[in-house]
């Protein structure tokens, strides 16, 4: 059967439209790759221009710190009120983690464990967990506590987030895996700290039989990072004498 001039000009035209939008299918993947590649680097560079930005202010920080520390020795020199008085702002700044401190004290890790009882599933670090250790720490005289580079300060609040299983624990509005391990730091008299820990069917005990590791490291140098959290005061306020 012979194909009419009409029937191979339109097989002609219907191989070239083929042959077009398989072009323009390419070149619009092609566009979109090249568009998508070109948002990434921009994404990526914005980070690291924020990054830098960041570093830059936390040295501005330090440095003006370090400024008003001076002019603080200075004018406390010679004068026993003023040093009374900078000595009551040194613990003020070091009660509110406004300062990085250091001293004798434990480090406590908590790590999750593998179940014997639940397919072999990985016990997290829950929230209750951490307040369980952070709680008996106080009780033992604590004078500054880390969880994971994070200061504990009176605004701290530390909760579990996300899905029952797969869920995180918020510190700080810092996010941490529950499947990771948590180091937490104190400092204080070492061997208080460890013998609260340590109790007959204490803290370490009850977290070892929910099937958590725990390990516990007395140390002479803990040292612990002042808060990255600046507290806002919107409704407290100094109370005057007498009310």
């Amino acid at each position: 059967m012979k194909l009419s001039r009409a029937q191979l000009f339109i097989a002609l035209v219907c191989v070239i439209l083929g042959f077009m939008l398989a072009y323009q299918f390419k070149n619009a993947k092609n566009i979109t790759t090249i568009a998508n590649t070109r948002q990434i680097e921009n994404l990526q560079k914005q980070l690291e221009d924020a990054q830098k930005q960041k570093e830059e202010l936390e040295k501005n920080i330090a440095e003006l710190d370090k400024k008003i520390q001076g002019y603080e020795e200075n004018a406390a020199q010679g004068s026993s009120i003023a040093e009374s008085l900078k000595k009551e702002l040194d613990n003020a700044r070091m009660f509110a983690g406004l300062t990085k401190v250091e001293g004798p004290g434990v480090t406590v890790t908590l790590s999750p464990q593998k179940s014997n009882i639940e397919n072999n599933v990985n016990v997290p670090v829950d929230a209750y967990s951490l307040q369980m250790v952070i709680n008996e720490l106080n009780a033992c005289g604590a004078e500054a506590i880390m969880i994971n580079n994070q200061r504990l300060v009176s605004s701290t609040q530390i909760r579990d987030v996300g899905s029952d299983m797969y869920f995180n624990v918020s510190i700080n509005g810092i996010k941490f895996s529950s499947l990771d391990n948590f180091d937490i730091k104190a400092i204080g008299d070492p061997d208080a700290l460890e013998s609260g820990l340590k109790l007959v069917d204490g803290v370490q005990q009850t977290l070892v039989d929910s099937g958590l590791g725990v390990d516990i490291k007395k140390s002479d140098k803990v040292t612990i990072l002042k808060s990255q959290k600046v507290s806002e005061f919107n409704f407290a306020r100094p109370a005057k004498e007498g009310e």
